[in-house]
């Protein structure tokens, strides 16, 4: 994401699929099949996926500052 490149990921683990699908910067894929990996690599041709916008997604999720401000924010309302 950082590199503005659309993101394949499947399904099922953390919330990877969750990140990508809010930010649109890539494709969950659900199956491990032939006919799933072909229906991947034909909406990856026929996308219009923005390297900014997936650029900009993966700093509101992934960039430091940003992470230390979400926990700062989590801690004060579990702490009161």
């Amino acid at each position: 994401m950082a590199m503005g490149i659309p993101v394949i990921t499947n399904s099922g683990v953390g919330d990877v699929a969750e990140i990508v699908t809010e930010t649109n910067s890539g494709i969950v894929i659900n199956e491990f099949t032939e006919q799933s990996f072909k229906q991947v690599a034909e909406l990856l041709l026929q996308s219009n996926f923005s390297g900014n916008r997936i650029r900009e997604g993966a700093k509101k999720i992934y960039a430091l500052d940003n992470a230390i401000e979400s926990y700062k924010r989590m801690y004060k309302k579990l702490l009161g």
